[in-house]
């Protein structure tokens, strides 16, 4: 979902990320329910605009895959560069 948020000009509206994961063939509802978690985890926000919502977000993809980069590498090898290097071949 924060993919294609990020890939859209914001504001978006959960009419216009399910037709963009279209694909996903997702019911509504079950849509709503995921920005719902993603807006308690952090990171959107939403403002209600007449009879729609929309969605801003406040963690940016390249900050994200930095968490995420640093803490599979924390995790998984320790911080550890040389066991990091050891398990890609």
């Amino acid at each position: 979902i924060m993919k294609t948020i990020w890939s859209m000009s914001e504001p978006v509206t959960s009419s216009q990320i399910a037709e963009k994961m279209s694909d996903h063939n997702w019911k509504l509802p079950t849509l709503i329910s995921f920005l719902k978690r993603l807006i308690e985890k952090g990171f959107l926000r939403t403002e209600k605009t007449g009879k729609e919502r929309q969605y801003y977000s406040l963690v940016s993809q390249s900050d994200y895959l930095k968490f995420e980069t640093e803490n599979f590498f924390g995790s998984v090898h320790n911080n550890s560069l040389s066991s990091l290097v050891t398990n890609l071949y």
